[in-house]
């Protein structure tokens, strides 16, 4: 029994399982699921019928390796999301207000512009509070506060100058 038991968990052990690394993000009216080589995305048109879009995904750490080391790989993977995920909002915004307007249609480098924009603007929030408190030369509790008062600030004022935009 014992030797059955140890040749069962030696074969489990040699077989590859599959990963179940996926992630996803809510659309307008639907919803997205990436894995590592497929993207889906779900969405309820206005007559209520369900469009699913399947799209296979080629990563560039995949294609060249050199990109595969762990720091770059890490803001690789950053970039292809923040594309993934615009793209699947787009197809989302398309697909559920069909036939009330125009069709949104961006190629890759505009995708690009929009991305570069959402991680600068994501930098600024970090880093102005960050810089601000260390030209103050404040330490310890006094930095930890001080920066997460102006974080709390720069959200106040962007939030009232969203709500003023007509």
């Amino acid at each position: 029994m014992v030797a059955v038991c140890g040749l069962v968990t030696g074969l489990s052990a040699q077989k590859k399982e599959p990963s179940l690394a996926f992630g996803g993000q809510a659309l307008m009216e639907g919803v997205m699921i990436r894995s590592r080589r497929h993207m889906v995305c779900c969405v309820r048109k206005p007559n209520k019928e369900i469009v699913t879009n399947i799209e296979n995904i080629n990563s560039l750490t995949e294609r060249y390796k050199v990109l595969g080391v762990p720091f770059l790989r890490g803001i690789i993977t950053m970039i292809e999301s923040l594309y993934l995920g615009i793209k699947g909002l787009i197809f989302s915004a398309n697909t559920s207000l069909e036939g009330e307007e125009e069709p949104v249609k961006l190629d890759a480098k505009e995708i690009a512009v929009i991305a570069l924009m959402v991680v600068g603007i994501t930098a600024f929030f970090l880093l102005v509070p960050l810089y601000l408190a260390n030209w103050l030369k404040l330490t310890g509790l006094a930095f930890n506060l001080f920066e997460a008062a102006v974080r709390l600030s720069m959200f106040i004022v962007y939030l009232l100058a969203i709500s003023m935009w007509g």
